[in-house]
């Protein structure tokens, strides 16, 4: 099976390539913006590299691919930067068509259903973007049907929505989990701001794991989407909890947590058992083990 990624220096991407490349059934193709770099973090026997420009240029350099993963795609809510990475998406995906790509996978986000209380939607929840990148995630989705349904073209395709992504791949994603280390850490208490959030998140490895099997699976048979999240939320001051007994664990150092009380409305997650059906699989990396990993791969980045 031939498999190419975009953004293959990713965050994402980075833990996806490495476990396909355990697998010698799959030659795996290698988009990223910088080729020279990510060859040297990549030193794989079946991997090959192509640079976007390339790609685009000359849409043969995909024939025989089997599936695209698409991953590349801003990450900050920048308005001229989510604009160049859907120009790009539109690019990427009339390159696929041309170059007779069998199935297509847009990796996209569970920011676009929103945050409100209630039931955890399923693929067919109504959209609900809150802000400029989940507004972004949802033209991605949008875009792709419209040209894959417009264009004569036998390819398949599927929008793959990610919990937020947490854990340790080529690097840790700077958000709650991570400063809230960080400032353990360091001998910091922490400060726990509202109280009432609950989070959605899944470890990078499962979340490739889970995209890895899904590109194993007839194209004919995908769903036009896929949630892949955890099966349960945690909330924030669980976190917090869990996070000073683990650095306390793994570094000695004795930390607490404060909560001061705030009218904060976050309740992200997504009903991912469609996901877990069509896999018959479910995620394994468990909270706790994500926390100590980060844990590990921070106490090193700072001994470095």
């Amino acid at each position: 099976m031939k498999i190419a990624v975009t953004g293959a220096n990713g965050f994402f991407a980075w833990e996806l390539i490495r476990r396909m490349a355990y697998d010698k059934d799959i030659q795996i193709v290698a988009i990223p913006f910088d080729v020279v770099l990510t060859k040297e973090d990549m030193p794989y026997d079946n991997i090959s590299f192509m640079s976007s420009d390339d790609v685009l240029n000359d849409h043969s350099l995909m024939d025989g691919v089997d599936v695209l993963v698409h991953t590349a795609f801003c990450r900050k809510s920048i308005g001229c930067q989510l604009t160049g990475s859907l120009r790009y998406l539109i690019s990427m995906v009339n390159a696929a068509i041309d170059s007779g790509v069998k199935g297509f996978i847009n990796l996209s986000s569970q920011s676009v259903y929103g945050s409100k209380e209630g039931e955890r939607p399923a693929e067919n929840g109504e959209f609900d973007p809150g802000y400029l990148y989940a507004l972004a995630k949802c033209a991605s989705e949008m875009l792709l049907e419209s040209i894959a349904l417009n264009r004569d073209t036998n390819m398949k395709f599927t929008n793959v929505r990610l919990a937020s992504l947490i854990g340790v791949s080529n690097d840790v994603p700077r958000n709650v989990l991570y400063k809230f280390i960080c400032s353990a850490l360091n001998g910091k208490n922490l400060s726990v701001v509202g109280g009432k959030q609950r989070f959605s998140f899944i470890d990078v490895g499962d979340a490739a794991e889970a995209v890895k099997r899904l590109c194993a699976v007839p194209v004919q048979q995908w769903e036009a989407a896929y949630n892949i999240g955890p099966e349960k939320q945690v909330g924030i001051v669980e976190m917090a909890d869990l996070v000073c007994s683990k650095v306390h664990e793994a570094a000695g150092i004795q930390v607490g947590y404060s909560v001061k009380e705030d009218d904060i409305q976050l309740n992200a997650g997504m009903n991912s058992s469609l996901l877990y059906r069509t896999l018959d699989w479910k995620p394994e990396i468990s909270f706790v083990q994500t926390i100590e990993n980060t844990i590990r791969f921070i106490m090193n980045m700072q001994e470095g």
